[in-house]
């Protein structure tokens, strides 16, 4: 299973799906992480040398494909278009309102221990 925490620092989430610098993937073997990357959202204004003029649909799209192996997405906030194109991709959206990625990922583990 693959978690994904969208983040600028690996240490806050980003407030929002698209525009943020990238995300922190967690590949979990049951309730252990196996493996950790990040991925760098090239669709993000923050991103250096980054073209700010993209459409919305275009970051949509973007942020989609760096997501397409991903089990799970863990945010704040998101756009109702964006929430209904990850669930098409069946694709699990968690809202928090925890602000560390790693508080976050504990929680999530912790509540879904008994699925593992």
């Amino acid at each position: 299973m693959k978690i994904a925490i969208p983040t600028n620092d690996w240490k806050t989430i980003s407030t929002h799906l698209c525009y943020n610098i990238g995300f922190a993937i967690f590949d979990l073997e049951g309730s252990k992480i196996k493996s950790q990357e990040f991925r760098t959202n090239r669709s993000s204004a923050q991103v250096k040398g980054l073209n700010n003029t993209l459409h919305k649909s275009d970051r949509y799209a973007i942020t989609l494909n760096i997501l397409k192996d991903c089990d799970v997405v863990i945010l704040f906030v998101s756009d109702e278009p964006l929430i209904t194109d990850l669930t098409k991709k069946e694709i699990e959206i968690v809202f928090t309102d925890e602000i560390y990625v790693g508080n976050v990922l504990n929680s999530y583990l912790r509540k879904n221990s008994e699925i593992f």
